[in-house]
């Protein structure tokens, strides 16, 4: 209910504190929940850009001026917020590519613009079932094209959920990758902090850097021990969340004072154009500033909550509280290399297991052409689950020489120890793509 120039006027004050703290990149929700600024035909496919779009941008681009300010645009909050048919279409999908193609070329070469994130943390809708790899990954492709072709060299990310899930946005021409981290993700794959740039570029095959697309660096963290961690670990750089606090779920604010301090202490931490080269591998001179202690969101983002588990669990009703309630199974299978494997070479196949309760089961992957013939197996027996804590079970697959192209559909299972009753049965968990 605000007036336009009290919101703008709240906006600039924000910004203002940026400039104070010597931050430079802004991360900027443009289209969250429902992307209702994008009309659509008479079929629902997505046929332009609102213009009053084009007047808010603008105006951000203007207070950016203002304020010595980069801005990297997320345009969508979630793949299952986008009409399904926007993804599954391959029609309307491409569409959707043209359509945010007019928006690249409209702010062409606009220096103030350093990338366009196509989604934020995707693989949570991936994972637990709501869509479709293989068609996010065909939307980011198609997107980052059209930022190529149209952008004027502004560059083009996928805000990440975590470190492991990198493999499924390997090879469709991202300028770098920006996965988030917070405290939860103290150990295991998910953990950047305990990492560094070399080793994930080994690990998941990277073909560009990392940013750290969100992190908590509050007051009531060690705010300026992970900027220098982060800067030390070669990252490109790093994106603090929430310059509105009070407008998000998880209320997580940033410690100005350190990001001050850091930028004082480093000569190569400033932004430069976005039409330079892409990336490099390093952590100096970099387009995006480098160890950048800045992320905020839209002024009118609607951000969903930060887990506090590993993956989202269901939250049980009313009247479920107190009851033993049965565990539950989510389960999806992901591929490397992502965008396909020829025949003859290497396929890496990760299922990922999570139940709602403690558990200990057999995990079975299946492949299968589609026709229906199973052409590849690989089961764990006795494994043990604990509430919401998502496993990784990963499978080696020489493809045979002789396997025809096409695609693949991975099938998981859950069985009590020794292939005894069925517990769940995932009958479209990933897709493999054979060349």
């Amino acid at each position: 209910g605000a007036s336009s120039a009290a919101v703008r006027s709240a906006v600039g004050d924000r910004l203002a504190q940026l400039k104070v703290a010597s931050i430079h990149n802004l991360r900027w929700w443009l289209f969250p929940g429902d992307p209702w600024q994008i009309t659509r035909d008479a079929s629902g496919a997505p046929s332009a850009i609102n213009p009053a779009v084009y007047a808010d941008i603008d105006a951000a681009i203007a207070m950016a001026n203002a304020n010595d300010l980069y801005l990297t645009f997320t345009l969508f909050s979630a793949p299952s917020a986008l009409p399904s048919t926007w993804l599954t279409d391959p029609i309307q999908r491409d569409r959707l590519a043209t359509v945010l193609g007019t928006l690249f070329a409209h702010y062409r070469g606009n220096s103030r613009i350093l990338a366009w994130e196509v989604v934020n943390e995707p693989e949570w809708d991936i994972w637990n079932g709501k869509v479709a790899q293989s068609d996010v990954q065909a939307l980011v492709g198609g997107v980052a094209a059209q930022v190529h072709s149209k952008g004027g060299g502004s560059l083009v990310t996928v805000g990440g959920a975590m470190l492991d899930g990198l493999p499924m946005w390997v090879g469709l021409g991202l300028d770098f990758h920006s996965p988030h981290w917070y405290d939860y993700m103290s150990s295991g794959d998910w953990c950047a902090r305990c990492t560094d740039y070399d080793g994930i570029k080994a690990k998941y095959h990277l073909d560009a850097p990392v940013v750290v697309g969100e992190v908590y660096a509050g007051t009531d963290s060690d705010a300026a021990a992970r900027y220098r961690d982060f800067y030390a670990k070669g990252y490109a750089g790093a994106w603090s969340w929430s310059l509105f606090p009070e407008r998000t779920a998880d209320k997580l604010g940033i410690d100005m004072t350190a990001a001050a301090a850091f930028a004082a202490s480093k000569a190569d931490d400033g932004p430069t154009s976005a039409t330079v080269a892409p990336l490099p591998a390093t952590a100096t001179a970099t387009p995006v500033k480098t160890v950048t202690p800045t992320q905020t969101a839209t002024p009118v983002k609607t951000a969903t909550p930060k887990p506090s588990a590993t993956v989202p669990a269901a939250t049980p009703t009313p009247t479920d509280v107190g009851k033993a309630l049965p565990v539950k199974w989510i389960t999806s299978a992901t591929t490397s290399p992502a965008m396909g494997v020829r025949r003859g070479s290497l396929a890496t196949i990760t299922t990922n297991v999570t139940a709602t309760g403690s558990a200990t089961a057999l995990v079975d992957m299946e492949i299968y052409d589609l026709n229906g013939n199973k052409v590849y197996q690989k089961s764990w027996d006795n494994r043990t689950f604990t509430s919401n804590l998502r496993r990784r079970y990963a499978a080696t697959w020489v493809v045979p020489a002789n396997l025809p192209t096409g695609t693949y559909i991975i099938k998981v299972g859950i069985f009590s120890p020794g292939w005894g009753t069925l517990y769940h049965w995932n009958e479209n968990a990933g897709v493999l793509q054979v060349k």
